[in-house]
């Protein structure tokens, strides 16, 4: 009974932490971010849990063409981090991981995609809604998060999967893509 009791503890410290986070409106601490190094950081941490899940990490992108953002270091990586985290939760028997940054005009898009089960058709609606999971471990305050500090950041966030997720010849893909849209600096 102590050892449900104190599990029980601490996913209910792990909600409130959740709501305290989204209900905050602190500021956000805009400085220059070097995007390909905070990526190449953050596969550096996901590798070991990667090759323990048979999971390939991929990014693809060019350090000169994508220059440096104007943004909060630590929640960008949190956003990162989560839908890193949740791509790898979709692929139990491996995969692959992907990480895509373009530099368009006036934004900078950043892509984080799977090789994992998708996004059922019947919850993609309520995916960025607080408290919205189907994982037993998860606070569903995850992706809420996300949305939040991208919204913060002046950007959007998005995902395609199942038939909408497809390639240049109209295959569709396995798994899911999600698409961050981030101002650059004027």
């Amino acid at each position: 009974m102590l050892d449900i009791l104190r599990i029980e503890v601490v996913r209910i410290s792990q909600v409130l932490d959740g709501f305290r986070n989204y209900a905050s409106v602190k500021e956000l601490g805009q400085s220059p971010v070097n995007l390909s190094r905070l990526i190449e950081k953050l596969v550096r941490l996901l590798k070991p849990q990667a090759e323990q899940q048979n999971i390939q990490l991929v990014t693809d992108f060019s350090d000169t063409a994508i220059g440096t953002l104007l943004a909060d270091s630590v929640q960008l990586e949190q956003v990162l981090l989560n839908l890193a985290l949740n791509g790898m939760a979709a692929m139990p028997d491996g995969g692959t991981l992907k990480f895509t940054v373009d530099p368009l005009d006036a934004a900078i898009r950043i892509m984080v995609s799977d090789t994992g089960v998708g996004i059922p058709e019947h919850i993609r609606s309520q995916i960025f809604d607080p408290y919205f999971t189907t994982r037993s471990d998860g606070t569903g305050m995850g992706l809420a998060l996300c949305d939040k500090i991208i919204r913060q950041h002046g950007g959007s966030i998005g995902f395609r999967t199942g038939a909408e997720f497809t390639d240049e010849s109209g295959s569709v893909l396995p798994g899911t893509e999600f698409t961050i849209s981030l101002p650059r600096p004027a």
